[in-house]
């Protein structure tokens, strides 16, 4: 698939930006702070309708405005759609081909998409959330109904926790009952899902790792999940059983905390290198290389599922990578042919193999986008 033209107005700070995509690489090239990364979260949120930086969505539309919009012309091998969208304080609307969409799940699952971002070289060091999210993007990519598994799990655990988080008097067995055995239900399938994805990744990943590192040490994922059952390898249903149990008994804790303590949503990545935790025993460079392995690995698990290609959204990465390791990107992406928007601070780090006829260059200013001719 491919973007093949955008218009945005009102989307934070980019207006008038009325532009049309080379189906190759197409470089953004500008200084900090003029909106790069906003055009990258615009081209997310006509696929995912959501944004990554996990912004409210009033704080999309630019100030003083009251609403943003977003139009795409979207093509598929023998198919092309325009997508709309129109978002305000009130919310969302979005129309493909001049009609309302369904479900949210389906029109994100026509998209696949493959993000990187500066954050994204913290996977290693940073919260456990983000790996998590970084997990549920890669497994949504290859397994579209997981969106709606998600957002599930979400809100029963809003649901539950703002029971427990009720002053006037404790919630009884009676009241929690029902939102435990929801969770225990939705969190086991979601669970497991991060657990097999995670399992059918780790050889590739390690291949991948050990060709850019060179006869560095090896390299290996792990999920690791606080419902019980889940690092046995059991099965959703009986993970789900013994979970409503593990459920039950910490719900003394849970009102002591007023916070559900155990879940998918305390679960982690562990990333290891010679069997050592990542975040312990590794150089930057060495992490660095690690997330780079990780989203070739995404990109190439969605490759070998046939079909249309996904775009690559890589904002500033040039920036977070030595020469080196550029050179080893941009290698690689130059052999996926997929469509790659790329924002950089300088043009001169995106050095691509082979380009002549492929890249389109384009200055960001101010929220102004213009193309640049060589």
């Amino acid at each position: 698939m491919r973007i093949e033209q955008l218009e945005i107005e009102g989307f934070r700070n980019l207006s008038g930006v009325r532009l049309g995509f080379s189906p190759s690489f197409n470089v953004f090239t500008g200084d900090n702070g003029v909106g790069k990364t906003n055009l990258i979260e615009a081209i997310y949120f006509v696929g995912r309708l959501r944004s990554f930086r996990a912004a409210r969505l009033e704080s999309l539309v630019a100030h003083g405005r009251e609403r943003a919009l977003l139009a795409a012309r979207v093509v598929w091998p023998g198919l092309s759609s325009t997508v709309e969208i129109e978002l305000s304080v009130k919310g969302k609307r979005v129309r493909v081909d001049g009609k309302g969409i369904g479900r949210i799940a389906d029109h994100c699952s026509q998209f696949r998409m493959v993000l990187f971002t500066p954050a994204d070289v913290d996977l290693p060091r940073g919260a456990p959330l983000l790996r998590r999210r970084f997990l549920d993007r890669a497994i949504f990519n290859r397994h579209p109904g997981f969106l709606a598994e998600a957002m599930a799990l979400d809100e029963v655990l809003r649901q539950r926790n703002a029971l427990l988080r009720e002053r006037s008097s404790a919630p009884g067995p009676a009241l929690l009952l029902p939102y435990d055995r929801q969770l225990a239900a939705i969190g086991a399938r979601l669970a497991c899902a991060r657990r097999e994805f995670t399992s059918s990744v780790r050889a590739r990943f390690a291949a991948i790792l050990e060709e850019l590192l060179g006869a560095g040490p090896p390299g290996d994922l792990h999920y690791r999940s606080t419902l019980p059952g889940v690092d046995a390898g059991a099965p959703p249903e009986r993970v789900a059983e013994q979970y409503l149990e593990e459920l039950q008994r910490l719900r003394p804790r849970d009102l002591a905390q007023r916070a559900t303590s155990c879940g998918p949503h305390r679960d982690d990545l562990e990333m290891l290198l010679d069997g050592r935790p990542l975040r312990e025993h590794a150089s930057q460079g060495q992490h660095r290389v690690f997330v780079l392995a990780l989203k070739i690995t995404e990109i190439e698990t969605l490759l070998m599922l046939g079909g249309a290609r996904p775009v690559l959204l890589l904002d500033d990465i040039s920036s977070e990578l030595d020469a080196r390791r550029n050179e080893q990107l941009f290698t690689y992406l130059s052999r996926v042919h997929s469509q790659v928007f790329i924002t950089t601070t300088a043009a001169d780090q995106v050095r691509i193999p082979g380009e002549s006829g492929e890249r389109l260059d384009f200055v960001v200013r101010g929220g102004r986008i213009g193309t640049l001719r060589h």
